[in-house]
């Protein structure tokens, strides 16, 4: 069987169900919020030795990126997945020092905590707006070293859960280094801007 891809956009949408030749893979939608990849199953077996390919479009100012990132590892445990992520700027017009909240502090929406729990994460309200786009050309530079996952995770988790300006250099270079990129191609990437559209 050959591979299909299926494009993970983050909008209301209605419940889809995918025709795989003599199978059906029934994904539940989340209309208020985006896509919550809540279940899988198969009317037909078919081979697991032939990974799906799911392309996750993304911004990480977007927290329910995080949450199908997580559903998308708990479907992963049963069957063989292959993640194509590709970035999108939710905020073009975000300063490169980013821009903090405007209002009083508000709480996550009751969905969106009961997602989150449901994987384990702790993620928290944040005060403040990064600069993405670096962030977003690391996470191209990851694709090279096979680690866009371990990095999408990391980056997601300094931001929702522990509140870190991912808009910092600092801040990229050691999320960088923790998951295994090369000090050397993340410094040129930073500097060189080679992932950005010319």
């Amino acid at each position: 069987m050959s591979d299909f891809q299926f494009m993970v956009i983050y909008f209301k949408v209605l419940p889809i169900t995918i025709h795989i030749k003599q199978s059906y893979w029934k994904i539940a939608t989340n209309l208020d919020s985006g896509i919550l990849i809540s279940s899988a199953y198969w009317v037909n077996q078919i081979m697991v030795s032939n990974p799906i390919t799911i392309t996750l479009w993304h911004d990480y100012t977007w927290p329910w990126c995080f949450i199908s990132l997580g559903r998308l590892n708990e479907l992963s445990k049963s069957f063989s997945l292959k993640l194509d992520i590709r970035s999108f700027i939710l905020k073009p017009d975000i300063p490169k020092e980013g821009r903090l909240k405007s209002g009083t502090y508000s709480q996550l929406p009751t969905a969106l905590s009961q997602a989150a729990e449901e994987l384990g994460l702790k993620i928290k309200s944040p005060y403040f707006i990064p600069y993405t786009i670096y962030a977003l050309e690391l996470t191209e530079l990851s694709k090279q070293y096979d680690l866009a996952k371990s990095f999408h995770l990391a980056v997601y988790s300094a931001y929702w859960e522990n509140q870190e300006d991912i808009g910092n250099i600092t801040v990229l270079e050691r999320l960088s280094l923790n998951v295994g990129l090369p000090r050397v191609s993340v410094q040129e990437a930073l500097q060189n801007h080679s992932f950005l559209p010319k």
